[in-house]
């Protein structure tokens, strides 16, 4: 990553989205192909309010490559804003419904093991992503299935075993910093075997994974006397 590349994204991240697009213009002004400072020059100016120039900034981008994720994506966005989604002045806006918290159902959740700042500085509040589940672990990756974090090992140690057991969720960037990234993880549907079980615990984290261990002991034991192993885990 250049030093003009890393300032622009600097900038982006302070919001200071007039500088960005400076620094930007001047990279493109050096090489008019390069796609990256192209892209980042169309989003600080849909952050500035300046969407007609966003628009035809990301149309050179698919000039240049016509399958570009990103210019894809948040063109896409921009020509179909709807009542959810606006750009508003120097933000960007979501509605408040779409992090509405719901006890036991939905959880914001910072990342940790995070992607380099050249991937994170790409994302968007309100960018749809979703969980992966592994062995122990859950990552949070995007569309394009990159990696962009995983989640603490006391929430991960509960999901797995959730989405394992059928349940389904829907996750959203909510935050997006220097070096930090989180997200707004609801659940959308609840496995029969885990309707008595709440995705998500009120629970300080210092007693998080006690309480988790001592709720699956029983169903573990369960399922030991029907001989029955679980495999989600083992796999």
């Amino acid at each position: 990553m250049t030093n003009d590349s890393f300032s622009a994204i600097q900038k982006a991240l302070e919001n200071n989205w007039e500088e960005a697009a400076d620094i930007n213009q001047k990279m493109i002004v050096e090489n008019p192909s390069d796609i990256d400072a192209l892209n980042r020059l169309a989003y600080a100016y849909a952050r500035m309010g300046k969407v007609n120039l966003a628009k035809k900034t990301y149309k050179k981008v698919l000039t240049l490559d016509k399958y570009d994720p990103i210019a894809l994506k948040n063109l896409t966005k921009i020509e179909k804003l709807d009542k959810n989604y606006e750009y508003n002045g120097n933000t960007n806006s979501l509605s408040p419904s779409v992090f509405l918290e719901e006890p036991g159902k939905t959880k914001s959740v910072s990342l940790i093991n995070l992607a380099p700042l050249s991937v994170i500085s790409k994302l968007t509040i309100g960018d749809v992503v979703y969980l992966n589940a592994k062995k122990h672990t859950v990552e949070v990756r995007d569309q394009n299935k990159v990696y962009l974090g995983a989640l603490p090992d006391d929430i991960a140690f509960r999901l797995v075993r959730l989405i394992n057991m059928g349940n389904t969720y829907n996750t959203l960037i909510k935050n997006v910093g220097k070096n930090c990234l989180s997200v707004f993880i609801k659940e959308i549907a609840r496995a029969n075997k885990a309707k008595f079980q709440p995705s998500f615990l009120s629970t300080p984290t210092s007693e998080y994974s006690t309480s988790i261990g001592k709720e699956f002991i029983e169903e573990d034991q369960e399922t030991d006397k029907d001989g029955e192993d679980d495999q989600s885990l083992e796999e």
